[in-house]
């Protein structure tokens, strides 16, 4: 999806905040459920993320949130059904190869080392 971080727009997976009491995996499965309200059906495998990807927030952010960055986990998850019913929600489907592309070189580096083969 395209999602504004600071000043600029990026594609990015679909990502959000645990909350109290949330395991990591639920953490995924309720993210992806909000994102695309609850119209994209996935299976996710195991209950630990397959790997992460730290990132420093913008200086003017920094200051301004008093936080540093942010460490974003990664499910290992299996489209299964369902469309994109949200049309305020900039997204799209991309095959491995058109990930380079679209996605930031050290972001897209990271990924590419879980994703899964058709």
């Amino acid at each position: 999806i395209k999602e504004k971080l600071g000043d600029k727009s990026h594609w990015i997976m679909p990502f959000g905040k645990r909350q109290e009491g949330e395991t990591m995996r639920q953490t995924a499965e309720r993210i992806l459920a909000e994102k695309f309200n609850k119209t994209i059906h996935a299976r996710f495998y195991g209950n630990a993320p397959c790997g992460f990807y730290k990132f420093k927030y913008p200086k003017s952010l920094q200051a301004e949130s008093n936080v540093v960055g942010a460490k974003l986990f990664f499910f290992k998850a299996q489209y299964l059904e369902g469309d994109v019913k949200d049309k305020k929600l900039e997204y799209t489907w991309a095959a491995r190869e058109e990930l380079p592309k679209l996605l930031l070189e050290d972001y897209n580096k990271n990924i590419s080392l879980f994703l899964m083969d058709e």
